[in-house]
């Protein structure tokens, strides 16, 4: 399916996350093609703390997020790439 665009550039494509309610797990689908040294994701509850971070493998092309230890609610997820915080979405769980 083709799920809106998290972020879009020349070296990497990030979609959203889906589904979005997440009920046991959630998917991302990208793609890294350029010099990309690091891309990560990672999941904040509404107090600013993080309780997750997956690294993107350049080898792959979908990250599985396992939410089903999460309490129901809003969390934050954010794309960061070469250390730099690109974007940041909503995730209800």
């Amino acid at each position: 399916p083709n799920h809106d665009k998290l972020y879009l550039s020349d070296k990497l494509t990030v979609s959203n996350i889906y589904p979005n309610p997440a009920n046991e797990a959630a998917w991302i689908d990208y793609s890294i093609s350029g010099n990309v040294n690091s891309a990560s994701l990672s999941f904040y509850n509404l107090l600013g703390s993080e309780i997750a971070s997956f690294d993107l493998d350049k080898s792959e092309r979908k990250l599985r997020v396992s939410t089903a230890n999460w309490e129901s609610g809003v969390y934050f997820y954010q794309l960061n790439v070469d250390g730099k915080k690109l974007v940041t979405k909503k995730l209800l769980v």
